[in-house]
């Protein structure tokens, strides 16, 4: 049996068609910017050890709020879990992100001191590529303060499914 043979030679209804052929070239680019939003995550965050009680997570985040989280620990919830954010939060974090100007932070901020802990921040650009930024003290105060913001919100969220 040959490959061709082998393949469905079924076609869309006319409604199927139609409905198709009448979508703009805005409607179909709309459509597709909001699925590859919902597809691929839009931020990263991720929490490290240090010499004490400090907590280690990461939470991987969409544009819809969804959340993969894994807790190793030091947090409400330990393992994998499926967590959601409102996705107004999601956006919020994301101008907040832009009016600092993320894109053009310092890969890496430090105090040079070997028991802190590690905060990393990855960000989908508006390009489509990823900005990681890692912190561990004398971050500038706004990226400090959204970074605070996110970790008390994914603990919210974690808190409420334990």
């Amino acid at each position: 049996m040959s490959l061709l043979n082998s393949c469905s030679t079924a076609r869309p209804d006319a409604t199927t068609a139609n409905a198709t052929s009448n979508a703009t070239p805005a409607v179909v680019t709309a459509q597709l910017t909001a699925v590859q939003q919902t597809a691929e995550p839009v931020l990263l965050f991720e929490k490290t050890p240090c010499f004490g009680p400090c907590p280690v997570y990461k939470a991987t985040i969409y544009a819809d709020g969804r959340v993969q989280y894994e807790g190793e620990q030091n947090v409400p919830l330990i393992g994998k879990h499926a967590l959601r954010l409102p996705a107004d939060t999601v956006t919020y974090i994301r101008r907040q992100a832009e009016s600092m100007g993320f894109g053009s932070l310092r890969s890496a901020y430090s105090q040079n001191v070997t028991d802190l802990p590690s905060t990393y921040l990855t960000l989908r650009q508006p390009d489509g590529s990823l900005k990681e930024v890692r912190v561990e003290g004398g971050a500038p105060a706004e990226l400090e303060k959204l970074l605070a913001y996110i970790h008390r919100h994914i603990k919210q969220i974690a808190v409420a499914k334990n």
